[in-house]
């Protein structure tokens, strides 16, 4: 899953690797419990990418600014319960309030300022932590 996080805003892509059993019918949806009738938050269909790759682009604009989503997927198409129903990828993904940094980068070990524009979820409390780690966990 390639990027783990997506803005607040409409057309927010993804990228997921998929070996079988994917293709041009299979959709994906955001949740926190991907089980019928817990809620969806956004929906994708799966447009191909490349081998073994397929784009996802959801309107991410419903999602709560830190909070974060269950990737589920329903590979033979929405609504064809017979095949395959509906389920859980195992991925997640998060909804970054951040809409902007400035400066993009820093260089050097001296003290950077370092500014954020939010699109929701941030206040003054909120805390942002920088690592070279893939995952902030």
């Amino acid at each position: 899953l390639t990027p783990r996080a997506v803005q607040i805003a409409p057309g927010q892509s993804i990228f997921v690797t998929c070996i079988e059993g994917c293709s041009q019918q299979s959709w994906a949806y955001l949740a926190h419990d991907c089980r019928p009738g817990k809620g969806i938050y956004a929906t994708a269909g799966f447009e191909s990418a490349g081998t073994d790759t397929w784009k996802l682009t959801f309107d991410a604009s419903g999602l709560t600014p830190g909070d974060t989503y269950r990737l589920c997927t329903d590979l033979d198409g929405e609504g064809n319960t017979t095949a395959l129903p509906a389920g859980d990828s195992g991925l997640f993904v998060y909804a970054s309030g951040i809409v902007a940094t400035a400066p993009r980068s820093t260089v050097g070990p001296d003290l950077s300022v370092l500014k954020l524009e939010c699109s929701g979820g941030c206040s003054p409390v909120s805390s942002v932590f920088i690592t070279t780690a893939e995952t902030c966990d």
